[in-house]
Parts: structure tokens; sequence; C-alpha cells
């Protein structure tokens, strides 16, 4: 089971954050992604992603910080203004991640530096940028090191888990993969509409 944090769990939780509590967030957290994760837990990652569920300080509370500004001055080991750090890595540098087991690539977003999976970059560079929501792009061929563009498909995280769990793409020959993809789409939203329609029963 996956432990490390992925792009398609943060954008899970960018999500959810906004209309569920911590409690439903992390129950749904981890019936989608078949994980057990605390609640303590994705309040540390919600912190960590700049979407917190709520402040932990009181209205009219003093800041501890208050009135310190100024009190701890510079001296010879601390960092210039305009110095850029040796270990700063370029927009574009690749490293391999060993506990997702696929390569990323430095790049900026917004001003600010992160590091995407390869595979959603190739795939956006042949395909636009990605829809909004929980998505997710899938090696047809089971094979992470295989980026290329026709290996590629984009799915929704909820797909994504029907796939997993009822098709085995890469026993599959390669010109039948996508076919296979878009009746597993068809299966997931048909199954929607038979829970939909059950609940309107009750």
């Amino acid at each position: 089971m996956v432990r490390r944090y992925t792009e398609e769990h943060d954008a899970f939780l960018r999500e959810g954050y906004r209309t569920m509590t911590l409690a439903q967030l992390t129950r749904a957290f981890n019936r989608a992604f078949d994980m057990d994760k605390t609640e303590s837990a994705i309040r540390r990652r919600l912190g960590r992603i700049g979407a917190k569920s709520g402040s932990m300080a009181r209205k009219g509370c003093t800041s501890w910080l208050k009135g310190t500004k100024g009190v701890t001055k510079a001296n010879k080991g601390s960092f210039r203004k305009g110095l850029v750090p040796h270990n700063i890595k370029p927009d574009g540098y690749e490293r391999f991640n060993k506990q997702l087991g696929y390569v990323q690539v430095k790049c900026t977003v917004n001003g600010k530096p992160v590091w995407r999976a390869k595979h959603h970059v190739v795939w956006e560079e042949h395909n636009g940028p990605m829809p909004p929501g929980r998505q997710c792009v899938i090696f047809l061929d089971g094979d992470k090191d295989n980026l290329a563009p026709d290996n590629l498909a984009l799915v929704s995280a909820s797909e994504n888990i029907h796939l997993q769990m009822n098709k085995k793409l890469a026993d599959m020959p390669p010109e039948l993969r996508p076919i296979v993809v878009d009746i597993g789409r068809l299966e997931y939203k048909a199954g929607e509409m038979k829970r939909a329609a059950r609940k309107k029963k009750e």
C-alpha cells in the first residue's frame, strides 16, 4: 500500500477540505485511495499544501511573535538577499522518486517551485492542461518508464480505482488498451447512475 502523498492525493484534499469536515475528508480520502491515514495526518498534510481546514488561533489572541521584529539581527552566517543557494535546481531538472516509482520534473507554478510527475507533464504537452478535479495519468502498459504519449491516458481518480480493480491493461494487446479504458469509464459511469437511482428509491 502506497503511504507517500502524490499529486492526486493533494488534489483530492484541496478539493474536499472546502466542503467536508476533517472527519469526513479523512474517511473519503482513505476510501478513495485505500489508505489508513488518521485525522491528524490529514490535518498536517492540509497545512503543508496550503489547504488548511481551519485556524487554531482564537479571535482576539495576540501572537507570541508580536513585537519581536528586529530582535534578532543579521550576522555573517545570514543568507544575503539576491544570493541563490548552490543546491537550487533549475526548471526542467529531473529526479527519480523511489517512493512513488516514477520521474519528477521541477516546474514553476504560480511563481512557486513544484515537483510534478513527468508523465503528467508529457501528457499536457500533447493534450493541453488537465481538466480540474481529481485526475490521474496512467501507463497503459504498466511500465512507468514508458513515457510515450500513446502509452498515457487521463482518467479520474475514481475511474482509475475501477480500472485497477477490474481490468488488467498490461496483459492486453496494445491496440486494445485505449478501448478498454473507455469501457472502464462507461462501466464506472453506469455504476454511478445505478447507485444514484437506488438512493432515490430509498
